[in-house]
C-alpha cells in the first residue's frame, strides 16, 4: 500500500492463542536509516525511523502517531509523520500472557514485516468540516462532513472509498460508524446519532488502505426530540404480518416490541415511517419503539390473530326462524352475525367450533349477504342467503261478480312464484301472467 504524505495511519494485527490466554501486541518500525537528530529535515529516499517503540498493549491496533497526540496536535518525542517519498517497514510482536507455576510466562511470535510506501504526490489528507469552534449538531439531523481528498484517489495511493466514524470521547475512540464505502470525493451527508456530548469528533478513514484523518476540534451533539407513533396499519394480523408505523423521529429506532416480544425491523426506517414484522410468540398489546432519544408506545393495541372467513352455508334459503349452518374459519369469539344488515340476536346463534356456527333466520331479514364479526375483523359471504317472502293481498277488483268466466285482479307484494290462491273458499287458477305486485285469476 502507498500512503499519502503528512497523513496519519493505523495498523492492525491478528493473532490467536490455542489456550485462549490473553495477548499483548507491539507494533514497531524496523527501518534502519542514517543516524541523525530527531529534528533534521526528512530526505526523499532515505529511511530513518520516524516512530519510536512503546510498551506492548492489549489492542492489536496502533495509531501512527497515537490518537491522544493527534487530538492535542502535539506529537511525542520520537514520533514524526512522513513528509517525503520513501519506504516504511513495520513488524508486530504478539506475546502470550500464559500464567503458570512460575508466574506469567508467555511465548513470543513476530509477524512478517509490513512494507509501505509514502508518496508526496498525495496528501495531506485532512478533515475540513466540522472544525469550527462552537459547532453543534442536533441528534437525528443530517449534517455534511467534508475533507481534502488531496489526490488520494489517483495512483499511487488509489483510494476510491472511505468510511466515516464518530467519536464521543474527544477523539480517543471511534465506535460509531456513520457511513461506509462511500466515494472518496471530499463530501458526505450523515445522519447524526441522537446522543448528548460536547466532545464529538469525526474520522474519515480509507476503506481500502491504512490512512485516516480526524476533525481538529471537539464539537457538540444535542439530542433531538423523541419518537412518536400516530398510527399503524394493519391493526390486526397473525404472526408474520408486516405492520407499518407512522409518526415522527423514527429513523433512529434501535428496537421495536409488540407487547414485550421483539418485532424485527424490516428495511430502513425513515423519520416518519417504520415497518416491522410480528414476531413468533407475539400476543396482542401495545407496540413500543425505542430510540436513543427515548421510548414511545402506541395509544392502541395491535391484535394478534386472523379475521374470520366464510366458506359456505346450508341450506341456502329459508323462512324466518329457519336454522342455518355456517362453515368457515376463526369463528371463535364471534361478537355479531348479520343477514343483509339485520342482526341475528345473540340468543339465536351459537358458535359450535372455530369452523362452524348455527343461527336462526331473524325477524325482518331479507335476502342478502351474511356477515360475521370478531375482534379481529368482519367478513361477508360471497353468495346471498335467500329469504322467500309470502305474498300479501292488499286489494282486489272487482270486489263482487258472477262465477267464471269472471276474472279478479289481485294487488300486493311478493306474488312472483306464489301458488294459485283461493277465491270464495274455492281454488282459483291464474289465467294470465303477473308481476311481483299483481296477479289475475279466474273465479272458479
Amino acid at each position: 500500500k502507498t500512503l499519502p504524505a503528512n497523513t496519519p495511519f493505523r495498523l492492525t494485527a491478528a493473532a490467536t492463542d490455542a489456550n485462549g490466554d490473553p495477548l499483548t501486541y507491539s507494533w514497531e518500525e524496523i527501518d534502519r536509516g542514517p543516524a541523525g537528530s530527531l529534528s533534521l529535515p526528512q530526505v526523499t529516499g532515505e529511511t530513518p525511523p520516524l516512530f519510536r517503540s512503546w510498551l506492548p498493549t492489549t489492542s492489536p491496533t496502533r495509531y501512527f502517531p497515537r490518537l491522544n497526540e493527534l487530538v492535542d496536535n502535539k506529537l511525542a518525542l520520537g514520533e514524526r509523520l512522513p513528509t517525503v517519498t520513501r519506504k516504511l517497514r513495520f513488524r508486530c510482536t504478539a506475546r502470550d500472557l500464559h500464567s503458570g507455576p512460575a508466574g506469567v510466562v508467555g511465548g513470543i511470535t513476530s509477524s512478517d514485516s509490513l512494507n509501505l510506501r509514502v508518496s508526496t504526490a498525495a496528501g495531506p489528507f485532512v478533515v475540513t468540516a466540522p472544525t469550527a469552534t462552537g459547532t453543534s449538531w442536533a441528534g437525528n439531523s443530517t449534517q455534511t462532513v467534508t475533507w481534502n481528498v488531496a489526490n488520494t484517489t489517483a495512483a499511487p495511493v488509489s483510494c476510491a472509498n472511505v468510511n466515516l466514524r464518530l467519536s464521543l470521547d474527544g477523539g480517543l475512540s471511534y465506535p460509531t460508524v456513520l457511513v461506509t464505502g462511500i466515494n472518496n470525493n471530499g463530501m458526505a451527508s450523515v445522519t447524526v446519532p441522537n446522543v448528548a456530548t460536547t466532545t464529538a469528533r469525526v474520522m474519515v478513514e480509507a476503506a481500502d488502505n491504512y490512512f485516516f484523518a480526524i476533525s481538529g476540534a471537539n464539537f457538540a451533539i444535542t439530542p433531538g426530540p423523541g419518537p412518536t407513533i400516530t398510527s399503524f396499519t394493519p391493526a390486526v394480523g397473525p404472526v408474520g404480518t408486516k405492520v407499518t408505523l407512522t409518526g415522527a423521529n423514527l429513523s433512529g429506532a434501535l428496537e421495536v416490541r409488540l407487547n414485550g416480544t421483539p418485532a424485527p425491523i424490516t428495511g430502513t426506517p425513515t423519520a416518519t415511517s417504520l415497518t416491522v414484522t410480528v414476531g413468533a410468540g407475539s400476543t396482542s398489546g401495545l407496540i413500543t419503539v425505542r430510540t436513543p432519544a427515548g421510548t414511545v408506545s402506541s395509544a392502541t393495541p395491535f391484535r394478534v390473530g386472523s379475521p374470520p372467513t366464510i366458506t359456505g352455508f346450508t341450506p341456502t334459503r329459508g323462512l324466518v326462524s329457519a336454522e342455518v349452518r355456517l362453515t368457515g374459519t376463526n369463528f371463535l369469539g364471534t361478537t355479531q352475525l348479520t343477514l343483509n344488515n339485520v342482526a341475528v340476536p345473540a340468543t339465536n346463534f351459537s358458535v359450535n367450533s372455530d369452523t362452524q356456527l348455527t343461527f336462526a333466520v331473524p325477524d325482518g331479514a331479507t335476502t342478502g349477504l351474511l356477515a360475521v364479526t370478531t375482534s379481529f375483523g368482519t367478513t361477508t359471504s360471497t353468495g346471498e342467503f335467500i329469504v322467500p317472502m309470502l305474498p300479501v293481498i292488499t286489494s282486489f277488483t272487482p270486489t263482487t261478480g258472477p262465477v267464471s268466466p269472471k276474472t279478479v285482479v289481485l294487488t300486493g307484494p311478493h306474488f312472483t312464484g306464489a301458488p294459485p290462491g283461493g277465491v270464495g273458499g274455492g281454488v282459483a287458477k291464474p289465467v294470465t301472467g303477473g308481476s311481483v305486485t299483481q296477479r289475475t285469476v279466474a273465479v272458479p
